[in-house]
């Protein structure tokens, strides 16, 4: 597994174990987006799916997706908290 991947897939995973547990951390963050909670725990086990599949293929072009989807989430939270700051 290459460095990125490893990286990734850490981060990934404790993005996931904060919003699996409800964390204060996640749960602010989720009431805050006016999300309902059970979404944060839907987040969670999708996250941890992907981080697994990314741990079991490095980085070889199956794997690209994963990235894909990290890059589309991250950028629909963003979008999420910009437009929740603004209102």
């Amino acid at each position: 597994m290459k460095k990125t991947a490893l990286i990734v897939a850490a981060t990934v995973v404790i993005a996931a174990v904060l919003g699996l547990h409800q964390t204060p951390v996640a749960a602010g963050s989720t009431r805050h987006l006016d999300y309902p909670m059970y979404f944060a725990v839907l987040l969670g086990v999708c996250k941890r799916l992907c981080a697994a599949v990314l741990a079991a293929l490095g980085f070889p072009p199956e794997s690209i997706w994963t990235y894909a989807t990290f890059v589309f989430t991250l950028t629909r939270d963003a979008i999420a908290q910009a437009a929740a700051a603004l209102s």
